[in-house]
């Protein structure tokens, strides 16, 4: 890995990527994200549909990379503690801040039914990607931030915004990724869509999707102190 971090595929090596993602697929639980607010001609968008998040772990032989902060955890409640974790920080970037005026690619006609934390676990257990993944589409996050001083993180766009930034972390990161037509089924979103969300965040990140390791460790490292503040073994 080019950066040191841990990286590893949630499938055994005899696994391959396309019956993988029919596997999982197979109980993906039906979820459509409300329409975006605005989006180019020719961009397809979803209407608002309530959905149902299964709490249950996908059946998988992971084969985990050591290192300074390795977040791959096989026990649910501990990745359920990480995971609250990382939507506390969610939380606390959108805490405080107004709906922006100018509307952006991110941004959806009304807030989703479904809350971030249980947004963050469909992610987590649909992508397949490694745990690093939530801690590194969290520093995607902050980076667009830092660019992008306008940009306001809110109820409107904050599901969107981390399902395009950990789709990125774990197509640069993670020795498996998957079709955008996948990522999309995991999210509520549409390819198309989800097509145009990744172009936009590149571009605001200005395509630094690289961390270095300390940085890793430092946002790890607070992530995992608030998971184990909530009880994680």
């Amino acid at each position: 890995c080019a950066h040191g971090l841990p990286r590893s595929s949630r499938f055994s090596r005899g696994t391959s990527s396309a019956r993988a993602a029919t596997i999982v697929a197979s109980a993906l639980p039906m979820l459509i994200l409300p329409h975006a607010a605005s989006a180019p001609n020719g961009v397809e968008v979803h209407t608002p549909k309530t959905t149902c998040v299964d709490d249950g772990e996908v059946s998988t032989d992971a084969e985990g990379a050591g290192s300074e902060q390795d977040l791959e955890f096989q026990d649910v409640a501990d990745r359920r503690r990480l995971l609250a974790a990382v939507a506390r920080e969610l939380r606390g970037r959108a805490a405080g801040r107004r709906p922006a005026s100018c509307l952006m690619a991110f941004h959806g006609a009304q807030a989703p039914d479904i809350d971030i934390e249980d947004y963050l676990m469909r992610i987590s257990k649909y992508y397949l990607c490694t745990d690093s993944c939530l801690v590194l589409g969290l520093i995607y996050v902050d980076r667009l931030l830092a660019k992008r001083p306008d940009f306001e993180v809110c109820n409107l766009n904050v599901h969107r915004l981390i399902a395009t930034s950990i789709m990125c972390a774990a197509k640069f990161h993670d020795d498996t990724s998957w079709a955008n037509s996948y990522y999309g089924k995991v999210v509520g979103i549409t390819t198309c869509e989800l097509n145009w969300l990744e172009k936009e965040f590149l571009h605001l990140v200005r395509w630094s999707l690289h961390v270095p390791l300390d940085e890793y460790n430092e946002y790890a490292g607070r992530v995992l102190a608030g998971a184990q503040s909530s009880g994680m073994s």
